[in-house]
């Protein structure tokens, strides 16, 4: 096009020569001429574009001005001039000097708006370059521009995690030199993604992900590479690795993990016929700590308790944290039992001396369980199973010592479990019952009230102890709903008696503990109509000291509605006086424990004495329960204790006997009066009273807690 722009440029001007003769052309050399000017300003083009150096600038500029030379001059060899004086050569109508001066005006103009362009072209290209170059450093992922496969470009990203800058990038090799790779990945259509890491300056390592992509600029193929740093996406995913392995407090292998190792060893213990050891461990008086000094202080305790048992550890023994206070050891070598004996012996052992909590020693004990494989299970599942077992049989024989697992364990779970399940049929079935038991005045043998007993009439087994059902309403949580049943039933019974005796209801410490028990009894109050007066509540030291404040608000709460509260099996407890220091009771209640012991033993009188001395000094009426026998009872007398229960005055009766009872008239009882209250099974006679149904308490068990 420019060839033929030229040519055509030349061959009009040449229309305005005149002279005196005729002009005629070669069209062989007019030809040659046109071919010059268009193959001269192509190779021109091709020079020019060739790369953006100033040396291609140059050269294309030569090419061109050789086209519109070789042009020129050929055209001007092509022309024939034949004299012809006949012809008329007309004067110019414009001066050759102002011609001239036209032209080379018209010729300047030209150049000046040609390099005006070319300026403003410059300036445009070097802002455009300039915003792209900002935008390009402005990205959050390195960018790499290469030519077969050298780097030409980059932006700030990569001179910052390379830790070189741009300029020492240049000419460097993107695999090979940035990159590590065996090989240039080959990358000819589409995207291509990888992961590998960048070399630093410093020698090290940056794992990155690369995302590149062929393209054409000018003629010639180059990349673009777009690095991402995954520095942070690893710590990540190592952050969640380690969540999901490990506990997050103690560092140990968690539930998920450990048992990934159990079922491992298991495998390997099978194909070699080994053994091995299932260890659970729990922390004694952890609860405590954690009510006293707060969750915080419990998560000390838990690091340092884990520090103790990864100190006694040996090759071969996992520790892990299912969680709260559990941990769990897998013996994997050794000869068994025996190593898992001195193991439970070296981990009982490391916990003699306390832990120290913000300053104060706490006195943190373990009680171990452990099952051997595979005497006590085939499975990892089994193992943890009968470990658990053992462990929930050492801490009810006593905290901070190991329990081997036995067979008779297993059994007692499954019945405790099915217990558990048809428990919850039996509120639907109504198989729970009330019996009631009298308190009598000693002085007078007047009935002053009766306390309330649970009974369960299980349609297999019978009349199941309220000691062995109780337990496991409370871990289970029914025994809210069993407690209120409990508490309306009976509110009801006595509200129908003729005379206004007080009925008398235990409280478990899971249900002393629910936040609205103030409101469960003003309910039922108010339902049964039973005067407040009447009713008296009977809670345990434990129960009021799982969460002082809490029950101290409850019983205030409970006292307004005009309840009397009575401190049940006083003397057991490990702060009963601080118990009566806490919250002024109505009445306390002598524990059976010092009561059958009457007579036995000096130091039982004695504790009964003081408390009874305890009682009258604080202005506190005192009940004594469990009382069976005539010698009991005489020593209570001298002893001037006002009020007594138990089997001597009659056994545990259904609302319907007492009912009976009360309607015949009975408002004293001179003496045992098993003959007017039928027992709940035969039995033999020893001591005027007929022992029968006598459970832990002597008096058949309470509504909730027993």
């Amino acid at each position: 096009m420019i060839g033929i722009g030229i040519a055509d440029m030349h061959y009009t001007g040449m229309r305005a020569y005149s002279t005196m003769g005729t002009i005629d052309w070669d069209s062989s050399i007019v030809a040659a001429s046109i071919v010059f000017g268009v193959v001269f300003a192509a190779a021109a083009m091709i020079k020019f574009h060739e790369s953006a150096s100033r040396w291609a600038a140059l050269s294309g500029a030569a090419l061109l001005t050789v086209a519109i030379c070789t042009l020129h001059f050929t055209a001007m060899g092509a022309a024939i001039i034949t004299p012809d004086p006949t012809m008329v050569v007309y004067p110019s109508f414009i001066d050759n000097s102002m011609m001239a001066l036209a032209v080379a005006g018209v010729s300047s103009l030209v150049i000046l708006s040609a390099l005006a362009a070319a300026l403003i072209d410059k300036q445009t290209t070097r802002e455009s370059a300039l915003r792209v170059h900002e935008l390009a450093d402005a990205a959050a992922e390195g960018i790499v521009i290469a030519r077969d496969g050298e780097i030409v470009n980059v932006n700030q990203r990569i001179a910052e995690l390379s830790q070189r800058s741009q300029e020492e990038l240049l000419g460097k090799r993107v695999f090979g030199d940035l990159l590590f790779a065996s090989r240039h990945p080959n990358c000819t259509v589409g995207d291509r993604r990888m992961e590998t890491v960048m070399i630093t300056a410093s020698g090290g390592t940056i794992p990155v992900e690369v995302i590149w992509r062929p393209y054409k600029s000018d003629t010639r193929a180059n990349e673009v590479y777009a690095i991402r740093d995954l520095q942070e996406r690893r710590q990540a995913e190592e952050t969640i690795r380690q969540l999901a392995q490990f506990d997050s407090l103690t560092g140990l292998a968690n539930r998920a993990t450990l048992r990934r190792r159990l079922d491992n060893v298991v495998r390997e213990a099978e194909a070699d016929a080994q053994s091995l050891a299932v260890i659970c461990i729990d922390l004694d008086h952890f609860k405590e700590v954690n009510d006293l000094y707060g969750h915080g202080a419990g998560d000390e305790v838990l690091c340092a308790a884990a520090d103790r048992m990864l100190r006694v550890l040996r090759i071969g023994e996992y520790l892990g944290r299912v969680g709260g206070d559990e941990f769990v050891i897998v013996q994997s070598e050794g000869q068994q039992p025996g190593d898992a004996a001195a193991l439970a012996a070296r981990l009982i052992e490391s916990f003699e001396a306390p832990i120290e909590v913000d300053g104060n020693p706490t006195d943190i004990g373990v009680s171990v369980g452990i099952a051997i494989y595979p005497d006590n299970g085939g499975t990892a599942e089994n193992l943890l199973a009968n470990a658990d077992m053992a462990l929930y049989r050492a801490k009810s024989t006593g905290r901070g010592c190991a329990c081997f697992f036995e067979p008779d364990m297993d059994l007692a779970v499954r019945r405790r479990r099915r217990l558990a399940q048809e428990m919850r049929v039996a509120m639907a079935e109504q198989e729970f019952e009330i019996y009631y038991q009298p308190q009598v005045r000693i002085a007078s043998s007047e009935i002053l009230g009766f306390e309330a007993l649970l009974r369960w009439h299980h349609p297999e087994h019978g009349l199941i102890e309220p000691s062995e059902f109780i337990p496991i309403a409370e871990e289970t949580g029914l025994i809210i709903p069993i407690g209120e049943w409990v508490l309306r039933t009976a509110c009801h019974e006595a509200a129908t008696w003729p005379k206004p005796y007080r009925i008398g209801i235990n409280l478990s410490a899971r249900q002393f503990q629910h936040s609205d028990l103030p409101g469960v009894v003003h309910r039922v109050l108010i339902e049964t109509g039973l005067p407040p007066a009447r009713l008296e509540l009977e809670i345990t030291e434990t129960a009021l000291f799982e969460n002082l404040q809490r029950a101290i608000d409850s019983l205030r709460r409970l006292r307004a509605l005009g309840v009397s509260i009575a401190m049940d099996d006083f003397g057991t407890g490990y702060s009963s006086l601080s118990s009566l220091q806490a919250f002024p009771f109505n009445k306390i209640k002598i524990d059976r424990e010092f009561v059958e012991h009457l007579g036995d033993k000096s130091h039982a009188a004695m504790i009964v004495r003081s408390i009874l001395g305890l009682g009258k000094s604080l202005d506190i009426p005192v009940l004594a329960e469990g009382v069976e026998t005539d010698r009991q009872l005489q020593f209570l007398r001298s002893v001037e204790c006002e009020e007594v229960q138990g089997y001597y005055f009659g056994r545990p009766a259904s609302a319907e006997r007492i009912r009976e009872l009360l309607a015949a008239g009975y408002v004293q009882v001179p003496g045992p009066i098993e003959e007017l209250i039928a027992p709940e099974a035969p039995a033999s006679k020893a001591s005027n009273v007929t022992p029968i149904g006598r459970g832990k308490k002597g008096r058949g068990g309470r509504p909730s807690a027993a």
